[in-house]
């Protein structure tokens, strides 16, 4: 059953405090970011970034790699052209486009085969608290519709915000479009980033915490996965829907 009384949940990592699922259960809009936090995609997309330099020397592969690691939600319209930089090479538009096209060549199927952050892909789903969704990733806008689209996700979220719009400016625009307490929304994200975009919104926030983070945003609330507070036995889609028009399907 969906959890309602408010005590302490293990996960497989961890704790979920109370006051963790309660701030949770009560918010009427979420903001997820998408790497790292639907998908374990961080990782692989700092393996894309280093790859592209690996021919510059291992040094800069590693130094690009760490640098992505403790910048997940930036988007690659900033990282690349400081790479560029890093590499000695020119940073004109036309070369900072080529590798634009080859990072998006290298990482798009390798995104829609990652593995899902527990729990996640059936939170969205099911939509267990009845809340608006709402995407905001560095991801580029196009790409991520794209991704949505073949994951059958795009039903699940009411809006759907990439680069190279930045996230602050994403979730400001969408609380005042919406006319929102900004304290009955959440924001989900992996990075410093996200935790900015939440801060300067007057958001709460959460950190999912995975073995790639050595560093922690200054946070209370920390999650790891969402199966603290998901059924333990999906209900079959028909009954699904019927219980919370919300389902994304």
């Amino acid at each position: 059953m969906i959890i309602r009384n408010l005590q302490t949940f293990s996960t497989k990592a961890g704790a979920v405090t109370k006051s963790t699922l309660k701030i949770f259960r009560n918010a009427k809009l979420v903001f997820w970011d998408f790497d790292g936090v639907i998908k374990e995609t961080a990782g692989i997309k700092g393996d894309v970034f280093a790859g592209l330099f690996k021919e510059y020397g291992e040094p800069l592969a590693a130094r690009i790699k760490k640098h992505h690691r403790n910048n997940g939600g930036i988007s690659r319209f900033e990282k690349i052209p400081l790479y560029l930089n890093w590499a000695g090479l020119p940073v004109s538009r036309k070369k900072a486009e080529s590798f634009f096209r080859r990072f998006s060549q290298n990482v798009f199927h390798k995104v829609l085969q990652a593995p899902w952050v527990g729990g996640a892909e059936r939170m969205l789903r099911e939509n267990p608290f009845r809340q608006e969704f709402v995407l905001i990733t560095a991801t580029p806008q196009r790409e991520i519709q794209k991704i949505l689209r073949i994951l059958k996700l795009q039903g699940c979220f009411t809006k759907v915000i990439g680069a190279p719009t930045p996230k602050t400016k994403a979730v400001g625009g969408v609380i005042r479009e919406g006319k929102i307490d900004s304290r009955k929304c959440l924001l989900i994200g992996d990075s410093n980033s996200d935790r900015e975009a939440a801060q300067k919104n007057n958001v709460p926030f959460f950190f999912r915490k995975s073995d790639r983070i050595k560093k922690l945003p200054t946070t209370r609330n920390t999650i790891t996965d969402f199966n603290f507070c998901l059924k333990k036995d999906p209900p079959t889609t028909k009954k699904a829907i019927r219980l919370n028009p919300f389902l994304c399907n």
